[in-house]
């Protein structure tokens, strides 16, 4: 297939966006890729010439060099110190790029894939690629332009230009699957594990954010939403008739005993419940009462004690007892194996082992706050995932605004670095569509929403470099690919014929059919 592509890459400049297309010089181009990663990137000279030509044979047009800033070399580009770059892997890497314009291939440049930004707070618990925290932290982004300087200054001798200046580098990713609004949203950063110097950053943003909106007006407009307790909503609140109006249940692998104890200074009686195997499912163990009424504006109070036998989280949720499951709200507490009187929302998710409860109670009504006792403009904390529910409405929607703010400003100050400060005149792409939101990424040049037919599987470790698995499955022949091409000739009769490739082999075909004078439906 590779007579089917232009070469070198690059030939009439760089690839552009007209009208919604890609185009090399006048033509619309499209672009047909795969991924390479990790030591990968970097083949010899001689495998690097064969390589490029057996991929335009294939008649694949660009490629995603990915995830090679993680490794030390000979597998990666930078040093152990993960900021100098290595002058042999250097090499490789300018020549495996030269050999893939002269073959008509372009090149999608990731910046930030798997590098762990150097000397920054450790990260404990939380991801050591920084997700979410490189989008608003000062340091971990001045680290990223300092190496996209580096690489996109850097001369290519073999093709005697820069990499900013390099037309065969059709696109460049600054950010491989990073958001700051799709980690806050799966609870990743801001947690607990945390360290304080980045919740500190991100709360002086914040605080900055909030003056700029409101001056000196943040107490009037997030005044407290109060509403009176309306009458009691939950039966058998007590436990005195058992687990009469309760509903325990054990979805998938889960399995739960329960029990009632006598033992409570107030009379009444203890509900102790025995996680005895856990769930493999988030909703698989619930404790809930289904029948409630809930209407739309109302602030809806659950308050009940409880402990456990070893400190552990439970989410307390109001949400839909039938079809479409819709969730209201949500919360998540922590419990100790001291009892404790909390005040939030019901049905709850547990793990292994044991939770008392007693005295629940639910009614309409109740304070959600706008500011906290302890806030006031300049020290308005950070909201958390799960600290949401605790706060007006009017205090979440400025929460998520700043948070698309402080993640669009990341990405169009970076967008803008590559292109006034460094020159480069390649398409920009920001991340992944799935990671951060549409919106944001409409800024970019192009928006990338890419997948893998059959990503690596590693059965025991996490992107074991010996123990992996790929399933060999072709994606010709899929139920989602291609099924049955129609071809009307210039007789009456139909040719029928299975499209058993995708890509170049089936459009190849079509323009042999057209050659030959016959029209295609």
């Amino acid at each position: 297939m590779s007579h089917y592509i232009e070469k070198p890459a690059g030939k009439y400049g760089f690839v552009y966006v007209k009208n919604g297309h890609l185009y090399a010089g006048n033509n619309r181009i499209r672009f047909f890729g795969t991924n390479i990663s990790f030591e990968a990137v970097f083949p010899s000279h001689a495998t690097a010439e064969k390589l490029a030509a057996h991929l335009a044979r294939l008649g694949i047009n660009c490629v995603r060099l990915h995830n090679f800033d993680s490794l030390i070399p000979p597998n990666g580009l930078l040093e152990k110190d993960k900021i100098t770059i290595n002058p042999i892997q250097m090499d490789k890497l300018d020549y495996f790029i030269y050999q893939l314009k002269l073959n008509g291939i372009y090149v999608d440049l990731n910046t930030h894939v798997g590098r762990i930004y150097p000397k920054m707070p450790a990260l404990a618990e939380m991801s050591p690629h920084s997700k979410g925290l490189d989008i608003f932290y000062p340091p971990m982004i001045q680290l990223q332009k300092d190496y996209t300087k580096a690489l996109l200054g850097h001369y290519n001798p073999y093709t005697k230009k820069t990499y900013a200046n390099e037309p065969a580098i059709a696109l460049i990713e600054i950010n491989n699957e990073d958001s700051l609004v799709y980690e806050w949203s799966n609870g990743t950063i801001l947690n607990k594990a945390t360290p304080n110097i980045y919740k500190n950053e991100l709360k002086k943003q914040w605080n900055n954010w909030l003056k700029t909106k409101y001056n000196v007006g943040l107490k009037e407009a997030w005044k407290d939403d109060v509403q009176p307790f309306g009458e009691e909503m939950i039966l058998n609140k007590d436990f005195a008739s058992g687990i009469a109006n309760w509903n325990i249940e054990q979805n998938g692998t889960t399995k739960i005993s329960h029990s009632l104890l006598n033992n409570n200074p107030n009379k009444s009686k203890i509900l102790r419940l025995d996680v005895e195997q856990p769930s493999d499912k988030t909703w698989g163990c619930q404790l809930g009462q289904a029948g409630l009424s809930l209407k739309a504006g109302y602030n809806y109070t659950v308050s009940f004690w409880a402990k456990s036998d070893t400190s552990r989280d439970i989410t307390i949720a109001l949400g839909q007892a039938h079809a479409p499951w819709k969730s209201f709200a949500s919360h998540t507490i922590s419990l100790s194996d001291e009892w404790e009187k909390y005040e939030v929302v019901l049905p709850m998710a547990l793990k292994t082992g044991s939770v008392f409860l007693y005295d629940v109670s639910s009614k309409s009504g109740g304070i959600i706050h706008g500011l906290n006792p302890d806030e006031a403009l300049g020290s308005v904390d950070v909201i958390q995932k799960s600290q949401m529910c605790d706060r007006t409405a009017i205090v979440r929607q400025d929460w998520l605004n700043f948070l698309i703010f402080t993640e669009t400003n990341y990405w169009n100050s970076m967008r803008n670095y590559i292109k006034s400060d460094l020159k480069s005149r390649s398409l920009i792409i920001g991340t992944q569509n799935y990671y951060s939101p549409y919106s944001i990424q409409a800024d970019m040049d192009v928006l990338d929403n890419h997948a893998y037919w059959q990503h690596p599987d590693f059965p025991h470790k996490a992107w074991d470099s010996v123990d992996w698995t790929v399933k060999n499955i072709p994606l010709s022949g899929q139920p989602s690919g291609a099924k049955y091409v129609f071809v009307r000739g210039i007789s009456s009769s139909v040719v029928v014929r299975r499209a058993t490739r995708l890509g170049w082999n089936f459009l190849v075909w079509l323009h042999r059919i057209q050659q030959f004078g016959f029209k295609t439906d």
